[in-house]
């Protein structure tokens, strides 16, 4: 998970609890690298379709592998991968009834951020004019239209 050879578990919950109170300026939110380090851990082990989709589902219920990979059309083996790294950053949390291991959300706070992303991104989509679903309307641009030069275009 994350091991820290140079900060205390007490000294990063201080520095945790220092990052959410409000009087911490963003000057000294970027000095706290530790933090930092897990935000973008967590938010590389969503950075994957897949891996959001499962989230999303287990924010409603908690589900076995078997039930995910039935909801994705995803193999168990796949599954339970995407579900390693979920839980390895914390972002999941599982527990044994029986044989069956069941997964869950670890925190909806976690669950609402991507939500905002998403809605970010549905909100600059409507901006350009572009369609997410069910194809580009007439005279609307395709997402094609705007990949950006630090994006590289998938190869066919």
């Amino acid at each position: 998970m994350y091991v820290n050879t140079q900060i205390s578990n007490q000294e990063l919950q201080q520095l945790t609890r220092e990052a959410l109170a409000a009087e911490v300026s963003v000057t000294e939110l970027v000095k706290q690298t530790a933090l930092l380090r897990m935000h973008a851990d967590c938010c590389k082990a969503v950075a994957n379709e897949h891996r959001l989709a499962i989230l999303y589902l287990l924010s409603e219920r908690e589900l076995s592998v078997g039930d995910l990979a039935r909801e994705l059309d995803l193999s168990v083996h796949n599954v339970s991968q995407h579900l390693r790294v979920l839980k390895e950053r914390g972002i999941v949390v599982d527990h044994r009834d029986g044989q069956t291991v069941y997964y869950a959300s670890a925190s909806p706070k976690l669950v609402a951020a991507c939500h905002l992303i998403r809605e970010a991104l549905i909100e600059q989509h409507v901006a350009r004019g572009t369609v997410l679903l069910g194809g580009p309307g007439p005279g609307a641009k395709t997402d094609d239209d705007h990949v950006s030069d630090d994006v590289e275009a998938p190869q066919a």
